[in-house]
């Protein structure tokens, strides 16, 4: 199969998962790097023009996802885009790989270099919530890769934290449960405080989750629970929760290619 026809192929996800193409685009993928990254940025530009849904419309997941495989660090700008988009494109071009994979995609593609954009991403209140936070994934993926330190990251959260503390959104809940997936034991004062002003309602996560005593965990640990969490970290393995049972021919068409992956 000749490259040009494969990502052509890859341009619709339909019922069936196109395995020669992707296996063409990976045994080319010097010459396939500028192509899909091309590709990518078109498609950007097109859905920034629409003013609804369109199914004809080129769509870039999985020239997205084959980009964070081949750890295309120039390709960050593109990921970066996206997540400045408006929410409904955001959300026709994503749908749930949103908050379940795109995080740990961006992280595959970033750089140290690239930090203050994310944060610029996070603090941005025009920017859809859920986008935001998974700029924070982000910053959370590249601390446990060793790019950003704990203390950056845990003064950012600080930062966050008490800038948004009064806001009545889910920003702040989450915000909560991050900080207690990278052991920011420091911030566990200030985060009681919230619960005790009824301030928070994380969704998984109490009160006493923070009480330094209970939440002790090794360095090692907390990293290696970070980079094996699919928000994090781009992890080649078959690793998606289902839905009620129902999942989307999209979602389906990637978790397929995943489990594709793991045994090449």
């Amino acid at each position: 199969m000749e490259l040009i026809q494969a990502i052509k192929n890859i341009k619709h996800i339909g019922n069936e998962i196109p395995y020669k193409e992707i296996s063409c685009i990976r045994k080319n993928k010097e010459e396939a790097i500028p192509l899909l990254m091309t590709y990518v940025s078109d498609t950007i530009k097109l859905y920034r023009g629409l003013d609804d849904w369109d199914e004809s419309i080129d769509d870039p997941i999985l020239a997205l996802y084959l980009l964070a495989e081949f750890r295309v660090t120039d390709a960050f700008t593109l990921f970066a885009d996206i997540l400045e988009m408006e929410s409904d494109k955001v959300e026709w071009l994503l749908s749930d790989i949103l908050s379940e994979d795109y995080g740990g995609m961006v992280v595959s593609v970033a750089t140290f270099n690239d930090i203050e954009r994310i944060k610029s991403i996070i603090d941005n209140i025009k920017i859809n919530e859920y986008q935001r936070l998974t700029a924070v994934n982000v910053l959370i993926g590249l601390f446990g890769r060793g790019i950003y330190s704990h203390g950056e990251l845990v003064a950012f959260l600080r930062h966050l934290l008490e800038i948004y503390k009064d806001d009545d959104d889910e920003f702040v809940d989450c915000l909560v449960d991050k900080c207690y997936d990278v052991n920011a034991r420091e911030l566990y004062p200030q985060i009681v405080e919230l619960f005790n002003a009824k301030k928070i309602y994380p969704l998984f996560l109490g009160k006493e989750d923070f009480n330094s005593s209970a939440s002790a965990r090794s360095e090692e640990s907390v990293i290696a629970a970070i980079n094996s969490n699919k928000c994090y970290s781009f992890v080649l393995t078959l690793s998606r929760q289902l839905k009620d049972g129902v999942v989307s021919p999209k979602i389906l068409a990637l978790m397929t290619i995943r489990m594709y992956r793991t045994i090449l």
